[in-house]
């Protein structure tokens, strides 16, 4: 099922997941309105959060605090994949800068299900590039950019 966002003075679009639990973040992340097909689901500026949390509730989506800041999870532990995003920027000199997300950027976009998945990715996909920094926001919180020797000597 198609989920769209209206952010406020804005127009509605469709998001690009087919998941609900992404759906829900993406949308927060915006305040934006989030509808299921035609229905209206939470309105993070409209509805006051308790009234939101009763909504995610009855779609099986569980509210919970991390260091002030809301996040969800499925009450069904197998739907809580963890899917991990990204987007890298070559800079042609053997660096790029790389920043993991979770929620995608366009339909279709693959996930990995780790760190190492997207390093091996990258390592296939652009040989040339040996150090990466890493923008890294795909956990609970944003945890800061380190740098990673995809070629690293193990001694």
């Amino acid at each position: 099922m198609p989920y769209y966002m209206c952010p406020s003075y804005g127009r509605k679009q469709q998001l690009p997941t087919d998941d609900l639990l992404e759906a829900v973040k993406i949308s927060i992340n915006y305040e934006a309105d989030l509808f299921i097909g035609g229905y209206l689901l939470v309105s993070w500026l409209g509805y006051s959060m308790e009234e939101n949390i009763h909504r995610l509730k009855k779609e099986g989506i569980e509210t919970y605090v991390v260091e002030n800041n809301y996040r969800f999870r499925y009450y069904d532990d197998s739907k809580n994949i963890k899917r991990i995003y990204f987007r890298m920027h070559d800079f042609e000199n053997g660096t790029a800068e790389l920043h993991l997300k979770s929620t995608p950027s366009k339909l279709g976009d693959p996930y990995y299900s780790s760190i190492d998945e997207v390093y091996n990715t990258i390592k296939e996909s652009h040989p040339s590039i040996r150090t990466l920094t890493v923008v890294d926001f795909s956990g609970d919180k944003y945890t800061g950019s380190y740098e990673h020797e995809l070629y690293a000597v193990v001694n």
